[in-house]
């Protein structure tokens, strides 16, 4: 292009624009058609200059390895080899001929670009990357340790240690740095492991050589432990004969563990050898802390690990755990039933040592051999002074798990006492009979004593009172008049006749009967008190839970004619608002139980409350404005006496219309004319309340038997829309009767997927939303819905 646009401006024609590209492609061993791409080219650079065509040099060609699914067959593959893979283990995959298949690879590929790709695929060749092991040096205790006591110590023993020289020499000790005291040798104690498989990884290998198995494991290990110091090497008599090396199998079937009594033992020996054999020094030993081997408490030590809550049952034993050992200290093992030695070690417990107060006195934790619980004379006193003074005629002693149970007798003033209870090993009685028995005599006594104190106040009252006595203490109590007695009577009799009248009756919509139904809405919605039961799958409620009608006052009792029974017999679904459960509700009238099916929302969660209060908001305002047909009948909103959880009771008005759609696939819905008819009709008179539902789905739209519609989960309803935005739910509605239902994922026959047609973005309220109803197309748009722009869920567009 710069030698094209040199020749046009060198040449000063006008005309030589076609014949310099011509020119310059001649130069170049090019054609005419190399120069109209040259004249196309500089055209776009003069027009903007970062326009420059691209060089495909290099692109003609690229690696099977860029296909993913190569790459993770490949990857697969070399995880289940383990840890050492090689190239050639990928040449083999890459020949295998289920592998040219699925990827369909003409050849398999050579050993130098296994290598390449093993690059690719980010391995390299090296040595095991290894890292420090993590024990904790850097904590704050052994920062502390470390700076204020093992640093200072070493220190003050350093001048008396010998001094050491480039080439492992000792150095000369100067006249006024001798030391005055005896030199010290500080002596390292440190374990380490070998396994049986440790081994190269790599070798020459010889061609007659056969193959062996190769063990899977690390092996049998064998721990070696040794005192080494600067001054004598490891730990030994100078004729080698005696040495403080010991060599331990570890291994739970083996020699058990390494533990603090095999380093006390090690230490042992090596203090034995060197008070044998290095007398004339002193020695110092130093351990390793960060293993728990090096450091114990005693076996008798106190632990409130092993101390029980109460005192323990005669003849029990409590304290610490300890293995049993024979005469060379090593574990004794316990034996099964045929006598044969197992490998469970024998354990035992021995007491603790004694605990200290403050001031530093001992106390033990344990009774002598001959104690028993005795009461002292002080306890006596004051238990007979607080009987006399609460006038009771019972006393129990408590002492750990001891009781003794003493019986006040007035008449003689005489205290009698049981025999030691021991409340752990009690038989015969059980402890729980014994228990049983006193409160049942306790209660005998105490109506025994008040019939007792009425017979004396009768004494004690004069002749012409005794006769009035009990009327005297009786509360006074208002009685009925005999008008609101018949009138109540009345309401007995008319309720009794309705309910008799709608049992006999076979249509509940016959004209001048009050229908079952009607009575329990009547009487239910009025009820301050929920009791509602579990009664499916797992759940089984022993008991009811009382849920009490919200903004009402809580009683502490409640007659039957206050309160509805719910029965919940299955789950329906969750969301937002809850958890739905289908449920049987019960009301008592007139001494008969009327029954209906109900539908129960539960919430826990404070979203989930929120958003069930929002509904019964919506539903209360519905009622208000004279809607009823086509909502579900609102019994109340209950709380729990015990928690904030909520619950919605309201009527069930049929299926939803997602159980009645015959394929999804096809998306075709036959409802009778009536149905929506009746839909159109209910979503009408919603609309004309101030109210848009906001969440119109199949799930929410149901119907019964007699083709009556209804809209239920007014969760997300709002107030107060726009006469534009409930034409559009209207018109939303119209479409997923007489169009199509499409769940998230779903796709018609014919219709391309998400991957061959990228829709347009949605807004986060449309993607919540499963249902896309498909609109008819001679359907216009509205005038008015230009100025009110909203979307399908009422949010508004941005």
């Amino acid at each position: 292009m710069r030698k094209f646009l040199w020749k046009y401006v060198s040449g000063g024609e006008t005309t030589r624009w076609a014949k310099s590209s011509l020119e310059t492609a001649q130069d170049h061993e090019r054609g005419p058609h190399h120069a109209r791409l040259l004249r196309e080219w500089t055209r776009a650079f003069l027009a903007d200059h970062k326009d420059l065509p691209i060089n495909l040099y290099g692109t003609w060609k690229t690696s099977m390895l860029d296909d993913e699914g190569l790459q993770q067959g490949i990857y697969l593959h070399l995880q289940t080899l383990g840890p050492y893979v090689r190239a050639q283990d990928l040449v083999d995959f890459m020949k295998k001929p289920e592998t040219m298949a699925k990827f369909n690879l003409k050849k398999p590929i050579s050993l130098a670009t296994a290598q390449r790709w093993m690059k690719r695929l980010g391995y390299r060749w090296t040595v095991t990357p290894t890292g420090q092991y993590v024990d904790g040096h850097e904590r704050a205790d052994v920062v502390n340790y470390r700076q204020k006591k093992f640093l200072p110590r070493w220190m003050s023993i350093e001048e008396r240690t010998r001094r050491w020289k480039a080439g492992f020499k000792e150095a000369e000790d100067v006249e006024e740095m001798r030391p005055i005291h005896r030199r010290i040798v500080v002596w390292f104690h440190d374990e380490s492991t070998f396994y049986a498989n440790d081994r190269r990884r790599q070798r020459w290998v010889h061609k007659d050589e056969n193959a062996v198995p190769r063990a899977k494991g690390e092996g049998a290990s064998l721990m070696v432990a040794d005192f080494v110091s600067a001054d004598y090497g490891w730990l030994a008599s100078p004729d080698k004969t005696e040495r403080a090396r010991i060599l331990f199998k570890a291994g739970k079937n083996r020699e058990g563990y390494f533990t603090n009594d095999d380093t006390l033992k090690h230490a042992t020996t090596a203090m034995d050898i060197l008070t044998k054999y290095y007398p004339n020094e002193e020695h110092i030993l130093v351990f390793d802390n960060a293993t728990t081997t090096h450091t114990k408490r005693s076996d008798s030590s106190l632990s409130a690990r092993h101390m029980p809550k109460g005192t323990k049952a005669v003849g029990e034993f409590w304290g610490a755990t300890v293995p049993v050992l024979d005469s060379d200290g090593k574990q004794v093992y316990l034996r099964d039933e045929t006598g044969k030695l197992t490998r469970k070690p024998a354990t035992q417990k021995i007491r603790m040592d004694d605990a200290t107060f403050p001031d530093g006195t001992p106390q033990s934790l344990y009774f002598p051999d001959d104690h028993a619980p005795l009461i002292s004379a002080v306890l006596w006193d004051e238990a007979w002074a607080q009987s006399v003074e609460r006038d009771s005629t019972f006393i129990v002693f408590n002492c750990g798990n001891f009781e003794r149970i003493g019986f006040r007798h007035r008449a003689s003033q005489t205290l009698y006492l049981t025999d030691l209870i021991d409340v752990v090993n009690c038989e015969s009685p059980a402890y729980g009979l014994i228990q049983t028995g006193l409160y049942m005599s306790i209660v005998q006594d105490a109506i025994e004593r008040m019939k007792q104190h009425q017979a004396k106040e009768e004494l004690a009252l004069p002749k012409n009172l005794k006769r009035q006595r009990s009327t005297v203490s009786l509360p006074s109590k208002r009685h009925k008049t005999r008008a609101a007695t018949a009138k109540e009577i009345n309401e007995v009799q008319t309720e009794r006749e309705n309910l008799e009248v709608s049992s006999n009756s076979q249509s509940p919509n016959t004209q001048g009967l009050i229908s079952v139904t009607q009575l329990v809405k009547k009487y239910a919605a009025t009820r301050s008190l929920a009791l509602i039961e579990l009664r499916y799958g797992v759940y089984n409620s022993p008991a009811p839970a009382s849920f009490v009608r919200s903004k009402t006052r809580r009683n502490t009792r409640y007659k039957s004619n206050e309160y509805l029974s719910l029965v919940l017999t299955s789950e329906i679904a969750s969301g937002a608002t809850g958890v739905a459960h289908v449920a049987e509700l019960k009301v008592l009238v007139a001494g008969r139980t009327l029954s209906s099916a109900a539908v129960v929302k539960l919430a826990f969660e404070p979203e989930q409350i929120q958003r069930l209060r929002h509904e019964f908001s919506i539903f209360q305002h519905l009622k208000s404005q004279g809607v009823v047909e086509g909502i579900p009948f609102i019994f109340g909103l209950f709380e729990d006496v015990e928690t904030d959880a909520l619950a919605l009771v309201m009527t069930h008005v049929g299926t939803c219309l997602l159980t009645l759609w015959p394929n999804l696939r096809d998306m075709k819905l036959k409802l009778p004319e009536a149905a929506r008819t009746s839909f159109h009709r209910v979503m009408s008179s919603i609309h004309q309340a101030g109210v848009r539902h906001m969440d119109i789905r199949p799930e929410n739209l149901t119907i019964a038997g007699d083709d009556q519609a209804a809209i239920i989960d007014f969760d997300q309803a709002e107030l107060n829309h726009s006469e534009g935005a409930k034409r559009r739910e209207m018109r939303h509605l119209t479409a997923l009767l007489n169009g199509s239902y499409r769940p998230p994922g779903a796709f018609p026959s014919g219709q391309t997927t998400p991957e061959q047609n990228t829709p347009e973005p949605e807004t986060t309220a449309r993607r919540k939303a499963s249902l896309q109803p498909v609109a008819e197309s001679d359907e216009t748009e509205d005038p008015d819905d230009a100025v009110d722009n909203h979307d399908a869920s009422g949010k508004n567009n941005p």
